[in-house]
């Protein structure tokens, strides 16, 4: 689950306005041009949160949000947020923002699938010497999403 909030709106009605309070940038020794900025967000209670975020700033001007280089108080806000849709966070999720956009995250909700029964009868048919195949085991499906 991805949350991105333009200038003017949000995404989602519980997340409705963010704010710059302070931005500065300067180049890594890679050669990437790090933008640390000070940002108001609603929370997932709806009230003003400070946070500050730690970017890379692309050449078309977008910056990638990476959740692990954020600072301790801005991965609490991602996991709240992340824990009020029912989710996780994605610990390794990249997300890209416009310019035009203070504030994204992405969720992720893993659930284990059952085999079918059509597959369990099948096994039980199936010769004991054969291995099983991965239809008659269950199965971690994970969604994923951005918010």
């Amino acid at each position: 689950m991805r949350y991105l909030l333009p200038l003017a709106a949000a995404a989602m009605p519980v997340l409705v306005f963010a704010q710059v309070t302070q931005q500065s940038a300067s180049m890594s020794l890679e050669g990437e041009k790090r933008v640390v900025r000070q940002v108001i967000l609603k929370d997932e209670h709806g009230m003003d949160t400070l946070v500050e975020q730690h970017l890379i700033e692309l050449e078309n001007g977008d910056y990638l949000y990476l959740h692990t280089s954020q600072p301790q108080a801005t991965r609490e806000l991602d996991q709240r947020i992340c824990a009020s849709f029912g989710s996780q966070v994605s610990e390794g999720s990249l997300v890209r923002l416009s310019p035009e956009t203070l504030g994204g995250g992405a969720c992720r909700n893993e659930t284990i699938v059952e085999p079918s029964a059509a597959a369990v009868e099948q096994r039980s048919t199936t010769s004991m010497l054969q291995p099983p195949s991965r239809a008659n085991v269950p199965q971690k499906v994970g969604t994923a999403t951005n918010y």
